[in-house]
């Protein structure tokens, strides 16, 4: 692999094993200084060091027994050259004794080295990360002897990243009267923000690095008025840059007293949404000055959606989400009915980012139409009421929920395909306030505190470390997924119940979208490839009081043809075997089939699946970190997982196609399922990062059937486990020619040589897939 993004220079060159009557010697005596300077020019790539290249590094004398140091850089083997992130290694020559590594104060995470410490002559290796920064960073990795003193240093420059700045929001409305607003700030380097009118004030001692505090004067003038803040990045020392994707401009629009409150007139919900462009699909401006009445839907106490967001309902049968610039702003509670002044009033259709970095990061739209940015003076008048009553639905397809978009309903009679664990298991944490980091944020937006960047996390199939998704299931065999959020206050309250009963919430719309292309396989359909791919809805509880499902297992609507696990022991088990009814779970890639309390070549062994299985209150004092659980949590109150490696690089003796993958091998019986209602498979699943991604469902009576004639069921992703610290849940319909069967072999096989991140390279040696807990049930009634 060519560097030519390195430039290296060498202030001195000498023989990889130095001599003492090298002529050289004498003038490293006279300039104890020499080091090697390294100039990277690529800010962005991990590895910087040119493989091909050889590094002396010879301050004081040579080897001559007077305290001298050689440091050899040696060539990687061809293995490591195709390794992005290998070590690029060292041999350090001296009889100075004991030695270690240092990077300059503050630039310890620029630079990753192993080991750190030494005596004489030794090896080490060394990283240098990108810089994310938009300034030069000037760093040196030094050698430091046993008294402190440093005796040799590597001197990196890295050149600057590409400018990287984002905003919370881009614009805003006011009314006449003005007022403060904030802006959060994240980029890689400092910014200054510039004004272009005269009644726009910055707030200096209500700003800081992240945001940026704006006053607004009221407008006594005509007509409206536009203004704009300039907000560029600059060097550390203040001076400004002249590249434009340096800079972003915030839009203030404030409106006259022609257009106040007291002038607006009164409008529905659904009134006002036909205001909107039609070909905008949901998007675009209210023009007219008007205002709406409705109820608070939401339970901003509970946290069960996104901070800063409300939804409001009016007795019209249509729903807005709004969300304000402030979270702390959000402070109108259940049910209360609220007045809102909706001229000028921007609706946008919410965005993510599914790889996040420093640049800015890819965005995909989630679905959700709302009203952002929200001034709280747009609430004109708020009073107690006892709420809106609930719609009543008993079919959770599609066609149905899309009526209901926004609006709070009573699903009636369902239950959980797949109840395990409380509302939300990614780990006991509060990450609710992550969504400040949805921008970028680099102090970090993934659970474990890595850094954007860091991780190529995919969410096209996981929930995102900021949801939990369960699925429901109706009596017509319907499913949705009941979203909760890592930051809800009873995430943890109860476990999911396994009988049926009701179950209430808002309706809100998500769009997945699916990447790549998979094979066409008669009978399956594109986008089946994933179970909400496209535009699907999911339901979202207020607080616990609106989950109403039974507890007891008997009132379910489907009846259990097997279950495996959920294990709440990582104890050796002889082998993996049906908890329920008749079956087994075994890997095609291994040899012994037991399950191990840890990870070996050969077995499949246990995981922690990070799920609680002792609900809990969380604590709300406003002193302890908010949403710390009452009950600890702890592995041995947790559920635990199945894992497994060579997914791809191992292929097995039963799997007889050129290039195929593993499979997890589910052997079963069907018999008596004749008649009644539909089978599923539900199960939980991820990968770790290097581990596979696409799968696929299939079923044949014959375990060492040729691949092309195992029948498809349908095509899944396994997630990204740092994404999807549970595993993701899924749950497809079975064929009714799988009914009745005495044997029946049900395999989920890798499809595709493709890492969990679709980050186009291959599945490694070591990677990972695990299952938590596999259910085949059929619904007790056939109501198709």
């Amino acid at each position: 692999m060519a560097y030519n993004w390195i430039k290296l220079a060498l202030w001195a060159m000498l023989p990889a094993i130095a001599c003492s009557a090298c002529k050289e010697e004498d003038e490293y005596m006279d300039n104890p200084d020499v080091s090697v300077g390294i100039e990277l020019l690529n800010p962005r790539r991990d590895s910087i060091i040119d493989l091909n290249t050889f590094v002396l590094l010879m301050p004081q004398r040579a080897i001559t027994g007077q305290n001298g140091i050689s440091v050899v850089k040696i060539p990687l083997t061809a293995s490591g050259k195709d390794t992005i992130l290998a070590p690029r290694n060292y041999t350090i020559l001296t009889n100075m004794g004991a030695w270690h590594l240092a990077a300059d104060a503050g630039y310890e995470s620029n630079i990753r080295f192993f080991p750190t410490n030494g005596v004489n002559s030794g090896r080490f290796g060394i990283d240098i990360l990108a810089n994310p920064y938009y300034d030069t960073l000037n760093y040196a990795l030094n050698v430091v002897d046993s008294k402190g003193v440093v005796r040799a240093s590597i001197r990196i420059k890295q050149l600057p990243s590409s400018p990287a700045i984002n905003l919370s929001y881009s614009s805003i409305s006011l009314p006449y009267e003005g007022g403060k607003v904030r802006v959060g700030i994240t980029g890689n380097g400092k910014w200054v923000a510039e004004p272009n009118r005269d009644w726009i004030h910055m707030v200096e001692d209500e700003s800081s690095d992240s945001t940026l505090t704006l006053l607004m004067d009221e407008n006594g003038g005509n007509g409206n008025r536009s203004g704009t803040v300039k907000i560029t990045l600059t060097n550390a020392d203040g001076t400004q840059r002249v590249e434009e994707s340096a800079t972003v401009n915030f839009r203030i629009d404030q409106f006259t007293v022609d257009n106040d409150f007291d002038d607006a007139r009164k409008l529905s919900i659904a009134e006002l949404l036909t205001m909107l462009p039609a070909e905008q699909n949901g998007e675009g401006t209210i023009v007219e000055n008007c205002y709406i009445e409705g109820y608070v839907t939401s339970d901003y106490s509970r946290r069960a959606l996104t901070r800063g967001q409300m939804v409001v309902e009016d007795e019209s049968g249509k729903g807005i989400v709004f969300e304000f610039i402030d979270a702390e702003n959000n402070t109108f509670p259940l049910n209360e009915k609220v007045t809102i002044h909706m001229y000028n009033a921007k609706f946008v259709r919410e965005v993510q980012p599914y790889q996040v970095h420093l640049e800015g990061g890819y965005h995909r739209p989630t679905g959700l139409i709302k009203v952002y940015p929200m001034p709280t003076s747009f609430v004109r008048r708020h009073e107690p009421s006892a709420g809106i009553t609930p719609a009543e639905i008993d079919r959770i397809d599609k066609a149905t929920l899309s009526q209901y978009e926004n609006r709070l309903v009573t699903i009636k009679g369902v239950e959980f395909a797949l109840p395990r664990g409380t509302y939300c298991n990614n780990l006991d944490v509060d990450i609710e306030y992550a969504e400040a980091h949805r921008y970028g944020d680099p102090k970090g937006f993934y659970l474990d505190g890595s850094a954007p960047g860091t991780k190529q996390g995919n969410v096209y199939w996981s929930e995102t470390p900021l949801n939990y998704g369960h699925i429901l299931r109706d009596r017509y065999g319907n499913t949705m997924k009941l979203t909760t959020s890592s930051g809800f206050l009873d995430r943890h309250k109860m476990l999911m119940p396994w009988g049926s009963g009701d179950i209430t919430g808002i309706v809100m719309k998500k769009v997945k979208v699916i990447p790549g292309t998979y094979p066409s396989f008669p009978g399956i359909n594109p986008n089946e490839v994933y179970l909400e791919a496209g535009e699907t809805f999911t339901l979202r509880l207020r607080n616990n009081d609106d989950n109403k499902v039974a507890h007891e297992r008997e009132a379910a609507l489907s009846r259990d043809i097997m279950q495996i696990g959920p294990w709440t022991t990582e104890n050796a088990i002889p082998s993996i075997t049906a908890t329920v009814g008749s079956g087994t779970l075994k890997f095609s890639g291994r040899i012994n089939q037991n399950a191990q309390p840890n990870s070996s070549a050969d077995v499949i062994y246990f995981v922690s699946g990070n799920t609680r299985m002792v609900p809990s209150d969380v604590v709300d004092d406003g002193k302890t970190a908010a949403g710390t659980p009452v009950v600890p949590f702890t592995s041995d109150g947790g559920f635990w997982d199945v894992n497994t490696q060579y997914w791809w690089a191992k292929p097995s003796s039963i799997m007889p196609e050129f290039g195929s993958g593993e499979a997890w091998i589910l052997t079963t019986s069907t018999s008596g399922t004749e008649g009644g209602g539909p089978l599923f498979i539900s199960f939980l699943t991820s990968s770790s990062s290097g581990g596979p991604g696409p799968f696929r469902v299939e079923w044949s009576e014959n375990e060492n059937a040729p691949v092309e004639d195992w029948i498809p069921v349908v095509y899944y992703g396994s997630p990204d486990v740092d994404l999807s610290l549970t595993g993701m849940q899924y749950s497809f319909r079975l064929p009714d020619a799988m009914k009745g069967k005495a044997t029946v072999y049900i395999r989920l096989r890798v499809t595709k040589d493709q890492r969990t991140t679709y980050s186009n390279y291959n599945t490694t040696t070591t990677g990972t897939n695990r299952i938590g807990m596999i259910r085949i049930t059929q619904l007790k009634e056939n109501l198709e």
